[in-house]
């Protein structure tokens, strides 16, 4: 089975559990898998993040606008740093109480979060997923096969106050 045939049974899997309201899955070519970023990989992160916010103001999410463009930019630059597969994916799905983003690359290496010092000038996008999350009262992982890294944030005021 390939990774991308992987994947997709991991969605069917996960559609399956829940009712999605709405949803897009997008592709992305990379051009160096897993030796960091060039400039064309590095145009990516940001126009999923816009595709992304544009996406969540349509659904009459304007409100959670700022909160998934630093999660989609976090994710998407972490995939094309670190995966190992030719493309990599971005579904945004919504259900009745949550806004999901689940970024795929391919890759099942241990990532991180770890302190990168004063004065570096990358590696703190986990610590950054992990604090956006956490202020959006939502939740993030890996799947099981650690391929893919998902976040939930509440659409409601009434979910955060739970």
């Amino acid at each position: 089975m390939s990774l991308i045939d992987h994947y997709d049974d991991h969605l069917r899997q996960q559609a399956a559990r829940v009712t999605v309201l709405r949803g897009c899955e997008l592709l992305y070519r990379t051009a160096r898998q897993g030796r960091g970023i060039t400039a064309e990989d590095a145009r990516q992160p940001r126009d999923a993040r816009q595709t992304c916010t544009q996406t969540a103001i349509q659904w009459g999410l304007s409100h959670l606008e700022e909160s998934v463009g630093l999660l989609v930019s976090e994710l998407m630059t972490n995939a094309f740093a670190h995966g190992v597969s030719p493309y990599v994916r971005l579904r945004i799905w919504l259900t009745d109480d949550y806004l999901w983003l689940e970024v795929w690359a391919g890759s099942s290496a241990s990532l991180q979060q770890h302190d990168p010092g004063g004065y570096a000038t990358g590696g703190r996008g986990l610590g950054i997923v992990d604090w956006v999350v956490g202020e959006c009262c939502g939740a993030w992982g890996r799947t099981e096969d650690k391929k893919a890294t998902w976040c939930q944030i509440p659409v409601r005021p009434e979910l955060v106050a739970a």
